[in-house]
This record gives structure tokens, sequence and C-alpha cells, in this order.
């Protein structure tokens, strides 16, 4: 990219499904599990992609998503795909909160 910016092509990346790999990224716990700890970080990245086509078609796109990740997802059953249930915590409220004043006086 930079030898093409240095010749002066400007070049123009693919961003036809970045709303789609933003969701993916969001749908990671990050607290939980560091992304550069797995070995196939862009394996996840499709898992991830695949089960969010099963509720929803991903167009192909030059990235991670091309037409055969498209036809492995298809040919899957969508249990496969599915990701575990996370379990949710909520935080203790046993403190109450202070509320604060509003309005002008």
């Amino acid at each position: 990219m930079a030898h093409e910016h240095q010749s002066g092509t400007i070049p123009k990346p693919d961003l036809a499904n970045l709303d789609r790999y933003m969701e993916a990224g969001i749908d990671h716990d990050h607290e939980q599990h560091e992304l550069l700890g797995f070995a196939d970080y862009h394996g996840l990245y499709r898992a991830k992609l695949a089960r969010l086509h099963s509720a929803r078609p991903i167009p192909a796109d030059a990235l991670l998503w091309t037409k055969d990740e498209i036809d492995r997802a298809d040919s899957r059953p969508v249990a496969a795909i599915a990701a575990p249930p996370r379990k949710l915590t909520l935080q203790d409220t046993s403190t109450p909160v202070p509320q604060r004043k509003t309005g002008t006086r």
C-alpha cells in the first residue's frame, strides 16, 4: 500500500462490510479474552461473521468474508455456528446510589 501511494495511485479499501466487522468485534468479550492471544485470529472473526451471516446474509468482500467462507457458513447447520450463551452479571446494587439534584435551584 505504501508503494502504491508513492507511485501516485491511491488505494481504495473495501469498506462494504465494515459495519458487520464492527458488530463481530463488539460481540467479543474483550475483558475476558485478549484477541492477540488467539492463534487463529482471522478464524475467530470468520466464526463470528458466520454467526451474523446466519441471521442476515452478508455479501462477500475482499477481506475475510469471501465467497468460499459464505459457502462454508451456508453448508453448516445453524446450531454449529451459534455462539455459546454469555453469562451476564449484574452490578451489586446493595448500596443505594446517591441521586443528583436536577433543576436550577
